[in-house]
């Protein structure tokens, strides 16, 4: 379909709406800090979105390396290692944030 299709627990994610399982035309896997809270009856964790970091686009059945911010504004900047802006392509763009640690056993192909 040329799409990157989307899975769950190693079975297709189907949307409820159609049926159909997900499908994007873009990929941006970010990867951020984690800080944790443990008390004595749970666990929570949040997500460290503002200070940027690197990860990967995958789109057009290709990887390129990339580095994310936030602006001030609240849109989100994707640049590659030369601090050029990387462009999507049209459709539905998947985002998924992975904890920094998990950068070094992700294996981009």
């Amino acid at each position: 379909t040329g799409k990157y299709l989307r899975e769950q627990a190693g079975a297709a994610h189907i949307d409820t709406a159609n049926g159909e399982q997900l499908s994007f035309s873009n990929v941006l896997l970010l990867f951020h800090n984690v800080n944790y809270y443990h008390s004595a009856t749970e666990t929570t964790f949040s997500l460290d979105t503002e200070s940027g970091g690197d990860g990967y686009c995958y789109t057009g059945g290709g990887v390129t390396p990339i580095h994310w911010s936030y602006n001030a504004d609240g849109t989100l900047s994707i640049t590659d290692d030369n601090g050029d802006s990387i462009l999507l392509n049209r459709g539905k763009t998947y985002i998924g944030m992975l904890r920094i640690t998990d950068s070094a056993s992700l294996i981009a192909k």
